[in-house]
């Protein structure tokens, strides 16, 4: 503010007026949530297939109504053909009336392993109609990937409510010690479901797995409770 006096040649006086800022009130420590042990959240990445599946499909999701689904259907559907075929040649050979000999063994042993090895190759694709969510085995995966599952579940965001088939990773962080975790068979102790198993403890951190909300809880601790 200036006050009146001065002049050409004469001082001003100048005065200063300071008023107090109201103190910002100090911000309360908020603690962040807790990460829930008991709970896992999957995320959902697309997984590279086989070069023969990209061959015979291609590599981008498509509906299973669809000339490709089609495809895969019938592809399945040839290796249960072949399984038949190989038994009804063994079957055609033995008929015959021959004693039993090395050979005979040797076809045994070879239509046991040709029909173990495709089955081994059609069973994600089978289980499919009623799991929605198969674990990829190798044969199904490029060399880059060690994870993977086949999919068929509705596509987001789609009016149509056919489904599509797709091959991805599921994964997600342990709630309990933040290795990764992967799907896998429930085997034994979780029979006909995939579970979520952690890397660092596959034994112990083990979590359910829906495909559809893609969550999961601790298995072991549902035990342990009831």
């Amino acid at each position: 503010m200036v006050k009146k006096g001065g002049g050409r040649g004469l001082p001003s006086r100048l005065s200063f007026d300071f008023r107090p800022t109201p103190e910002a009130e100090p911000e309360e420590d908020v603690a962040p949530p807790e990460a829930d042990p008991t709970k896992i959240r999957y995320q959902m990445d697309p997984a590279k297939p086989a070069l023969w599946l990209r061959l015979l499909v291609g590599s981008r999701p498509f509906p299973v109504q669809s000339w490709r689904g089609y495809v895969l259907i019938g592809t399945a559907a040839l290796n249960m053909v072949l399984i038949g075929l190989v038994w009804f040649w063994l079957y055609t050979s033995w008929s015959r009336g021959h004693a039993v000999t090395t050979a005979t063994l040797a076809q045994l042993g070879l239509v046991m392993l040709v029909t173990a090895g495709l089955w081994w190759l059609l069973r994600p694709v089978i289980l499919l109609p009623t799991q929605r969510v198969t674990i990829a085995e190798p044969s199904f995966l490029a060399l880059s990937e060690l994870y993977g599952q086949l999919r068929t579940m509705p596509a987001p965001g789609r009016k149509l409510k056919s489904r599509e088939f797709s091959v991805v990773r599921h994964w997600g962080t342990c709630p309990i010690c933040s290795a990764e975790v992967d799907l896998d068979y429930g085997r034994a102790a979780f029979p006909d479901r995939l579970v979520g198993r952690c890397h660092d403890a596959p034994l112990e951190h083990v979590f359910s797995f829906d495909p559809v909300r893609l969550v999961g809880r601790s298995l072991l601790n549902a035990q342990d409770a009831g």
